[in-house]
């Protein structure tokens, strides 16, 4: 399995460090719910993983900021190059509202 050429975004941001567990939750519920996504492979209690066609999203839940900080908040979006794996080819791309603020 190779990454295919452009086949990794990574978007980052900051949020309130009270909410920001639960936000995340709900926005990769809301990825399965309304978008199609699957969870991904376990990788522990602290990171929430996607993914869809040979799209994965992967996020770790961040710890307690120092305070006053907001929490950063990374997630990374890694696609599989279908033709190097043997893979059937997946149409389009996730799209970045499968993951982001509705």
């Amino acid at each position: 399995m190779e990454l295919g050429e452009g086949c990794l975004e990574q978007l980052s941001g900051r949020h309130a460090p009270e909410t920001v567990d639960a936000a995340l939750k709900a926005a990769f519920a809301r990825a399965r719910s309304q978008y199609g996504w699957q969870p991904g492979p376990d990788m522990g209690s602290g990171t929430l993983v996607l993914e869809k066609n040979n799209w994965t999203a992967t996020v770790a839940l961040p710890g307690t900021p120092a305070q006053g900080l907001q929490a950063p908040v990374g997630v990374s979006l890694v696609c599989v190059d279908a033709d190097s794996a043997g893979a059937p080819s997946a149409t389009g791309t996730p799209g970045r509202s499968a993951v982001g603020p509705s």
